[in-house]
């Protein structure tokens, strides 16, 4: 962009004097990290510093550091400018300090200097120069005093100033880390200003002028060349001290060397300073000047304080003293308005080799205001894409305010700038722009100052409603958008349209176009950081707003090439591991998102780039909470809190959100409460619906554990009304599933199986596996019950193994809960693991199964290691029996699971959250219909149905344990009594058909049951079936003679 030749050029040495005596004195500051070279003006510290890299040979980069360095940014512009002129390796991948720095220009300073010399030449020099033309309030000062830490120890750095060590590197000193030379040791001893006299081969020197100017020069360089040119001249201003003597000095000098210079020179002299740095055909150019070379050449010669630098055309400047004085004399001797016009063309040849900046300096200096305004238009957005904004404040600030506000295009691009650091401020620009172009009819400007003022906002985070008016005036402007045929002004339209629907204006029936073009433009534009901008913006619609999780995931994958590539990019880098951390979130990866989160942080810390890290901890506290993990949770918690600027009324909402969701699972609902109904009040400040919406549905949440249930309800069906509306799927979704779980308290089942039918067919359609305020043993009874009626089968299920639930107590008492673990023992022996058969290897798994068996026999809960020792291994002693035991276990925890064997105090369990038994399960059944039938008879079939459809024989069928009989026998004593109940009740309700099913079902167990017998007869006989009745008696005869027992008579 720039061709920066002043800042990073290195002056040469030619014809300097050799000040070996200095050079001694450098050579012994080597052991130093850094040499502070500190003398008036004039005292030669630049000769100096440019003699002694020559005759040591040491390459180096020399940056001269100015005003515009108090821009920390400007300064690692040119510093690694400078590397990339020097060819360093690393130099192409070093980075800008742009907007996501801010805040960390610290951290940022020191990773650049540990990257910048890494593959350079060794030995190398690092030359700061003019460090007294750094303003005292630059931050630069306590950056470098950081970041020069970084510098590798045979990388010597050297500072050149006319002032002492700031007090921010007096530590250096201290440490012994920096070397000072200071103006008594640079002031030139007798020896010296023989050699330096001797440069001059046409003065006739004798001894007493050596000493003469020795004398009167005390010590000062340029003095001894001022006096070399007036030898005979007293100078009693040579001894005057104080604030400017040395400015006052020169001028006196200079004034007498000027007027007896010849009018070609003196013209050359003024033209010439009137550049700052120059090149012999640049003077040609703008000049009629004749014998240039001759002149430049005669100046050099004599050391009038002119250095040529090491650049491709050989440019000159003159020593700062030398250049002052001879621009007061320019103003003296040439009109005004030729200097004016002399400086305008000066700058349009400048322009045209690259050297923007030293082009505004002429413009801005001949007071060329409305060409300056061009120039800075015209290389706005390079300033912006280099992360040069505050520089480009600075340029536009030199312009006149009045001149400033009646340039809509300089008042755009002051928008621009202030966006990253002062959005608010970059709004209010955008305002008078805005009113400007308008009266320009202006239309492109119009569109993009409308698209500015939209990012503007949305960078606030404060109030989104101001994107109302900005909308409405983009939305207005859009028909002029195809006769402009711009392809930069579309994009940004683009952009624009969709943020400004999607935070206010969701349901917008044109707010799918504005998406599709987004995507395209993300997938396939060429700007990459606008694409990751908008890459995120679209990511957060895909998931939170419209729950499109398949879009996202398609979004990442289409990405990932792009992110993937640019990883060496921290704030890249920072992005992909949010965008995973969401994504893994969003698929019940808890740890996954956990890690990639804490990759995100580190990455921040390490490169300085925080502008993601309150989103970042928000995502990691998103997936501890989900997976319970409340301490960490609570630490991100506690650092988003730090961070936290209330006037960011969105991350305000964010915070609270999350932090009521803490308080919920701690069970602490007043806590809750509070947090969700501030959750709300700022959302509602921010102006965002959905995340007005998903607020509403927490604090409805809040309600419901408050005992306030209609108000509940009533704000359920509002903000399910309105995420219809604007296809909010992912509030639907969990709205409709509190909706449920409230109902289902309230005793109405049907409506709670309506509403959870709803809302896990939405689940299943978008492919949620996650959502906010997740709290386990609700969604456990919620899906044990959808599993129950056969509601969303696979998708619960597949949720269940996802999130590794378990089942709560008074549900998923059946098979049709996916247990890792089942164990069949009715009429059977097997087990299931993970749906899949577990085949036993023979003997190797004989003792293991066995001790199973005799687990489930006792029952199963906290049954005693000896109760087990005693009937598995009655003939061994004590301690063989128990290691026996010991082993026993071991090998069946790993047929199993390890934690489905529990072994504390003695006794083993078999833990029902991670297995089921059919014994059991039937058991619970049987306990529950002999506590109370039901009255319904449908209900009663059905429960009998379950119990029917579990009991495949009788409790491990063929065995003869004791242990083993004992269950054997209790099941069946239970079920025959149950069945008898119910086949009573259908009896007693006239529902004769039912009764005979059920009394042939026990005989299906226990054939000799003579009373099942009778209730078959006594049900035909009341319909009617006497024949049937003779048939079933004289089936039960036959069934007691095969048995050796009397029949009853009829």
């Amino acid at each position: 962009m720039f061709s920066r030749i002043a800042k990073i050029s290195r002056p040469q040495a030619h014809q300097s004097l050799q000040r070996l005596r200095l050079f001694l004195l450098l050579d012994e500051a080597a052991s130093r990290a850094m040499t502070w070279i500190s003398a008036n003006a004039g005292a030669g510290k630049t000769l100096l510093m440019a003699s002694y890299l020559d005759a040591r040979r040491l390459p180096c980069i020399w940056y001269r550091l100015d005003a515009r360095d108090a821009d920390t940014a400007t300064f690692f512009y040119y510093l690694r400018e400078a590397a990339r002129q020097t060819e360093f390796p690393q130099a192409e991948a070093l980075p800008l300090l742009t907007a996501e720095y801010i805040g960390s220009e610290a951290v940022f300073a020191q990773n650049f200097f540990a990257q910048l010399f890494v593959g350079a030449p060794r030995p190398y020099a690092l030359v700061f120069d003019n460090y007294q033309d750094l303003p005292d309030d630059a931050q630069l000062h306590a950056i470098l005093n950081t970041a020069l830490q970084e510098i590798p120890p045979d990388v010597r750095v050297f500072i050149l100033s006319r002032t002492v060590p700031p007090a921010g590197l007096a530590r250096w000193q201290a440490n012994q880390r920096m070397c000072v030379i200071d103006s008594p040791a640079l002031c030139l001893d007798r020896e010296e200003t023989a050699g330096l006299l001797a440069l001059r081969p046409e003065l006739e020197l004798d001894d007493d002028l050596i000493d003469f100017i020795h004398e009167r020069a005390q010590g000062w360089a340029v003095g001894v060349v001022l006096l070399s040119e007036h030898p005979s001249r007293k100078n009693t201003l040579l001894e005057n001290s104080g604030p400017g003597s040395e400015e006052r000095v020169f001028d006196y000098f200079a004034s007498e060397l000027f007027e007896q210079a010849p009018e070609i020179v003196k013209s050359f002299l003024c033209y010439t300073a009137l550049l700052g740095e120059f090149d012999i055909s640049l003077v040609k150019r703008l000049t009629n000047i004749t014998h240039i070379e001759n002149i430049v050449r005669n100046l050099v010669r004599r050391n009038l304080f002119i250095h040529q630098k090491e650049t491709i055309r050989n440019s000159y400047e003159y020593h700062q003293l030398l250049r002052d004085f001879l621009v007061a004399q320019a103003h003296k001797r040439l009109p005004a308005e030729e200097i004016k016009k002399f400086q305008i063309q000066a700058a349009q040849l400048l322009v045209e080799e690259g050297q923007i900046e030293e082009a505004l300096k002429l413009l801005l200096s001949a007071s060329a205001w409305d060409v300056a305004a061009r120039l800075i238009v015209e290389h706005a957005e390079e300033y912006i894409d280099q992360g040069l904004s505050l520089g480009l404040i600075h340029w536009i600030e030199c312009i006149p305010e009045d001149i400033r506000q009646t340039s809509p295009w300089l008042l755009y691009w002051f928008g621009v700038a202030h966006m990253s650091h002062n959005p608010q401020h970059a709004r209010n620009i955008f305002e008078s722009a805005y009113e400007l172009f308008m009266l320009h009819s202006d239309t492109a400007g119009e569109l993009l100052t409308c698209c500015g003022a939209i990012d503007a906002i949305v960078f606030e985070m404060s109030d989104f409603s101001l994107l109302d008016k900005w909308s409405d005036r983009l939305e207005q402007r859009l028909p002029g958008l195809p006769a402009l045929d711009n392809p930069m002004v579309e994009m940004y339209v683009t952009i624009g349209m969709f943020l400004a629907l999607m935070y206010r204006n969701p349901g917008h029936k044109e707010l799918p176009k504005w998406v599709a073009k987004i995507e395209e433009f993300v997938l396939f534009g060429s700007n990459i950081k606008f694409r990751l901008y908008v890459g995120s913006q679209l990511f957060i619609y895909y998931t939170w707003w419209i729950g499109n999780l398949a879009r996202a995931d398609s979004l990442l994958t289409n990405l990932q090439p792009l992110l993937l590539a640019f990883k060496g990019m921290p704030v890249i880098k920072i992005t992909w591991y949010l965008f995973t951390s969401c994504n893994s979130w969003m698929l019940a990866k808890t740890n996954d998102s956990i890690e990639t989160a804490n990759n995100g942080l580190r990455v921040a810390d390490e490169s300085g780039v925080h502008i993601w890290d309150f989103v970042i901890r928000a995502q990691a506290v998103f997936a501890t909470l989900s997976s319970g993990q409340m301490d960490i949770a609570q630490a991100y918690l506690e650092r988003m809190a730090e961070s936290l600027d209330l006037h960011r009324y969105l991350d305000v909402a964010f915070f609270h959100h999350l932090y009521g969701w803490y308080w919920f699972l701690k069970g602490d609902i007043q806590q809750s409460y509070e947090h969700a109904r501030l959750a709300v009040e700022y959302a509602e400040r921010a102006g965002t619906l959905y995340f007005i919406l998903h607020g509403r549905v927490e604090y409805c949440r809040n309600q419901y554990h408050r005992g306030e249930i209609a108000a509940c309800l009533s704000g359920i069906g509002e903000a399910k009304k309105a995420a219809r509306d604007i296809g909010a799927n992912t509030v639907l979704y969990v709205a409709s599933l509190l909706h449920a779980q409230v109902v289902l308290e309230q005793g109405n089942l049907q409506d709670c199986l309506t509403q959870l039918r709803a809302g896990l067919a939405l689940g299943r359609t978008y492919g949620f596996l996650n959502h906010t305020w997740w709290l386990p043993t609700t969604m456990s009874r919620l899906y044990a019950l959808a599993l129950e009626h056969g509601i969303e089968k696979d998708y619960v299920e597949k949720l269940i193994r996802l999130r590794k639930l378990l089942p709560n107590d008074d549900y998923a008492i059946d098979d049709t809960w996916p247990w890792p673990l089942r164990i069949y023992t009715l009429g059977r022996f097997s087990l299931v693991k993970n749906d899949k058969s577990v085949m036993s290897s023979g003997k190797a798994q004989k003792r293991p199964l066995e001790l199973l068996k005799a687990i489930i026999a006792f029952g199963g809960r906290n049954v005693s290691e000896a109760k087990l020792m005693d009937s598995l291994w009655p003939d061994s002693e004590g301690d063989m029996a128990k290691q026996n035991l010991k082993s026993t276990v071991h090998r069946l925890r790993k047929l199993l699971e390890s934690q489905t064997i529990q072994w504390r105090k003695g006794k083993l369990t078999l833990d029902l959250r991670y297995c089921w038994v059919d014994v059991w399960a039937v058991e619970r059944k049987l306990n529950a219909l002999l506590q109370a039938l039901p009255d319904n008879p449908a209900r009663l079939e059905h429960e009998l149905k379950g119990i029917d459809q579990l009991y495949h024989g009788s409790f491990l069928q063929g065995e003869d344990e004791s242990y083993v009989l004992s269950l054997r026998e209790r099941l069946r004593s239970k079920i025959l009594r149950v069945f008898t109940l119910a086949a009573e009740q259908f009896f007693a309700q006239a529902d004769y058909d039912q009764a005979i099913a059920v009394f042939r079902k026990g005989l299906d167990i226990e054939p000799l049951v003579e009373r099942f017998y009778q209730g078959i007869m006594q049900c035909q006989q009341a319909l009617g079936h006497p024949a049937e009745a003779l048939s079933t008696y004289e089936h039960y005869r036959q069934v007691m003679q095969n048995r050796g027992l009397p029949p009853r008579q009829r």
